[in-house]
């Protein structure tokens, strides 16, 4: 899929109807297209999905009915977010940028670094159908519905765990001068053993995934037995956490276990 064009119709992109949506044919060619989408001076977007809506009839979606796409669209000085709506059933070969952006060529869009699923450690559930998840809403919006604990599991050593990541900077140039923040959820099994680590922050943009991936490797490679696992009617069980990093320069400022 490549931008050929800025569209000539201010409508275009902006409008929440199918008319007016960016077709971009499938649901996973709507990172690759924001990728390729830039700022009226060049700029790199960050984004975030706000979720779906305005239902139209199409014969490739489910029930003959889809959904588009919402987006919230940033770059550095506009002063407050665009929403921009992508179509993921229906393909546009002569996909364009929507008026007020540029794009960039194929050739020129470099794909952001991603940490390896196979890489990712697995840690060992004590029951495979029973997992419990805390509260955060950006966990369930990963695991689905699941049971809350009556504890949730705990970090006992948070000194260790601070130590560790201060002593493991991001070193990309592309952190230096920058300030963001990035969820890491994880399993902890019933022993205290986290493991099975992704990511939960919703926001994106080339060079986000890049550094929310750096901080996922990091994580992974942390000390894996420093929790006391979730409790459930006073039995250790296996449950869901989060932590909430906010990394400045590439430093770890602050790191937040889930509380609730």
């Amino acid at each position: 899929m490549v931008i050929k064009a800025v569209a000539t119709d201010k409508q275009y992109g902006y409008g929440n109807t199918s008319k007016y949506a960016i077709k971009v044919g499938k649901i996973e060619n709507q990172t690759t297209y924001l990728m390729a989408l830039r700022g009226p001076a060049g700029e790199q977007l960050q984004w975030n999905r706000r979720g779906s809506c305005c239902a139209f009839e199409c014969k490739t979606a489910t029930f003959g009915s889809g959904l588009l796409d919402k987006y919230e669209v940033t770059y550095e000085g506009l002063s407050a977010p665009i929403i921009l709506y992508l179509n993921g059933y229906e393909f546009d070969e002569n996909v364009q940028a929507p008026a007020g952006f540029t794009f960039l060529s194929a050739d020129k869009i470099e794909k952001p670094y991603e940490f390896s699923a196979d890489s990712i450690y697995k840690t060992e559930l004590c029951n495979s159908n029973e997992i419990y998840c805390p509260g955060s809403i950006s966990l369930k919006e990963v695991t689905g519905k699941l049971e809350k604990p009556d504890s949730i599991a705990r970090c006992i050593d948070l000194s260790m765990l601070y130590l560790y990541f201060q002593a493991h900077p991001l070193t990309d140039a592309r952190a230096s001068g920058t300030r963001f923040k990035v969820s890491i959820g994880m399993v902890i099994n019933c022993k205290g053993e986290a493991g099975n680590f992704f990511i939960t922050s919703r926001r994106r943009g080339s060079d986000y995934i890049t550094l929310s991936n750096q901080v996922l490797k990091t994580a992974n490679d942390m000390n894996r037995k420093v929790w006391s696992p979730a409790l459930k009617n006073g039995k250790a069980v296996d449950s869901y956490q989060e932590i909430d990093f906010t990394v400045s320069d590439g430093n770890f400022q602050k790191i937040t276990p889930a509380d609730r």
